[in-house]
């Protein structure tokens, strides 16, 4: 057009930050026809709402330009939210630092033996803690969090430090201490499936914790488990399955654009949940546990990598689950679904604030078939992902719920205030259900099912 206007097409190639703010502002695209030249203004929400892609098809009559001025004042502003990033992170990784070099440090001092051999005693404890009936709640939250954070510490000291070497030899030098936290992870499941009615002391586990990185690990362990455990009860005692069957119409419209391959009237709940939804079995439990707690094992010391972070950054944020899949896939023994929950956490049903590994190789697969459609919302194998018939797998879909949720009640978060639950709940719906399909409608609501059954989390 001319110096006074960008094209889309250009638009769509600068920062991503860019496109998403002129589609938060709503501004007014300049909408030429190519044969005739007729020009309208239209809103860039309602064009986007109508196709995502509008500006890319070929076949389109029409070409799409909005105000240059627009762009340059979004840029200018994208500069000063960097060199406000650039602050808070520096301070964000002193704060990481302090809290993690102590140990980390110490740790990486250990010989690799050492470490395994305090695993062995790590493992030990918690079988007295479940052979024992003399422990009090503060003991048995002791052994819980020091076991799972050891645990944590010591994987991620030795990924980092194989990570140099060949796949092979990586994971011959990381085997062992894979082996033995599967062992751990095993106990701690036991302990927490035993336990889950008749203690609450799980609550308090955030009292031990010592930091933000903690903190977010051992508690996304933990209620990531029990949500499971709660998705259980609900199936095998509630009637969860009937009961999501006869109420299926109130979510149809809502799944219909995830799955645009099926008319919406022929939607069911099988379309949703592949070959039907069932309870989740103790040693499927026990996988999916294992990938909760080193789900974040790639994360970088001075990233904040929730999503509603002031100054959110996804080109540094993308690193951590990119990074955790790389070492649990190439580098260890730990299975591909263990791997899968920490590289495709952040998914988000594709939404286009998510990231991950599975859109990437999905983008992929699409440039050679370009009318592929998936035939079903969320999987419990890995392989439907692996074929591209899921969108997602459903471990992952219990955990970003977790993983939403205790980001937004961290107390020691920096960036922003901290929510009580309810107010969490009512915020993530809103932003991560109703107004952007990213968590899955029925789980979310049967967590906030199981928040109310839960005592509020100090």
């Amino acid at each position: 057009m001319n110096n006074s206007t960008v094209s889309m097409e250009k638009v769509r190639k600068l920062d991503e930050r860019v496109f998403q703010e002129l589609l938060r502002v709503n501004c007014s695209l300049l909408c030429v026809n190519k044969a005739r030249g007729k020009r309208r203004t239209i809103p860039l929400r309602a064009l986007y709402e109508n196709d995502r892609e509008f500006w890319l098809r070929e076949s389109s009559e029409w070409s799409y330009f909005v105000d240059s001025s627009l762009i340059d004042h979004i840029n200018d502003g994208l500069k000063a939210v960097d060199l406000e990033l650039e602050k808070r992170l520096t301070r964000h990784e002193e704060s990481i630092e302090k809290e993690l070099s102590g140990e980390y440090s110490l740790l990486r001092e250990i010989p690799p033996g050492e470490r395994i051999n305090a695993l062995r005693e790590t493992l030990e404890k918690i079988n007295r803690l479940i052979e024992s009936r003399h422990f009090s709640d503060q003991e048995k939250r002791d052994v819980l969090v020091e076991a799972s954070y050891y645990s944590w510490l010591v994987n991620k000291v030795t990924l980092e430090e194989v990570s140099g070497l060949s796949d092979r030899d990586a994971r011959l030098a990381s085997e062992e201490v894979a082996r033995m936290t599967e062992k751990i992870v095993d106990a701690l499941s036991d302990v927490l499936s035993e336990e889950d009615e008749r203690y609450t002391y799980m609550h308090s586990l955030m009292d031990k914790s010592n930091g933000s990185t903690v903190r977010h690990m051992v508690r996304t362990f933990v209620m990531a488990h029990r949500f499971i455990l709660f998705f259980n009860r609900q199936m095998n005692e509630k009637g969860l399955a009937s009961r999501l069957r006869a109420d299926f119409g109130l979510y149809r419209k809502w799944y219909a654009s995830l799955l645009p391959g099926i008319p919406e009237q022929d939607l069911t709940l099988e379309h949703i949940f592949k070959g039907g939804i069932r309870p989740v079995s103790e040693k499927e439990l026990k996988v999916y546990s294992a990938g909760f707690l080193l789900h974040d094992i790639g994360k970088q010391r001075y990233i904040n990598y929730f999503e509603g972070a002031e100054g959110y950054d996804s080109r540094k944020v993308e690193a951590h689950a990119k990074t955790g899949f790389r070492m649990l896939l190439q580098k260890s023994v730990y299975s591909r679904k263990i791997a899968a929950i920490a590289g495709f956490h952040h998914e988000y049903y594709g939404h286009e604030s998510g990231y991950g590994y599975y859109r990437e190789l999905k983008a992929l697969m699409q440039l050679d078939n370009c009318n592929h459609r998936h035939n079903s919302c969320i999987s419990y194998d890995l392989d439907d992902l692996n074929r591209f018939e899921s969108l997602a797998y459903l471990p992952v879909k219990f955990l970003e719920i977790v993983d939403v949720y205790d980001a937004v009640t961290d107390p020691v978060r920096t960036y922003k205030r901290h929510m009580r639950t309810g107010e969490a709940l009512k915020f993530i719906r809103t932003e991560f259900v109703d107004n952007n399909k990213k968590l899955d409608i029925i789980l979310f609501d049967l967590f906030v099912r199981f928040m109310a059954s839960e005592r509020p989390v100090v």
